[in-house]
């Protein structure tokens, strides 16, 4: 974890300064999570949706994925999603 000290976060005088004090006070906007998919290996630029019905949206992508045999997994990958669906468990759909 990195903190910045308060004078430097009240002159806001570094690099990245306001998106880094903005994600600090609201939280990030997205978070990287690990997948593991009963389906086909989870490909990197695959999109991510909310559920299967047609009120599913996209909350995010894969950047990477593999087969995971040593783990008795299918496959398994690293994607962002939107922070609130970022729980342990979330159900989702990779396309």
């Amino acid at each position: 974890t990195w903190t910045i000290a308060k004078r430097r976060r009240q002159l806001a005088d570094f690099p990245g300064a306001k998106v880094i004090l903005d994600q600090i006070e609201k939280g990030p906007p997205r978070k990287r999570v690990g997948i593991k998919s009963t389906g086909s290996c989870p490909r990197s630029g695959a999109e991510i949706q909310s559920g299967r019905d047609e009120k599913s949206r996209i909350i995010g992508k894969v950047t990477s994925g593999c087969p995971a045999p040593s783990l008795k997994l299918l496959n398994v990958g690293m994607a962002y999603v939107e922070t609130p669906l970022s729980k342990v468990g979330n159900k989702v759909n990779v396309n």
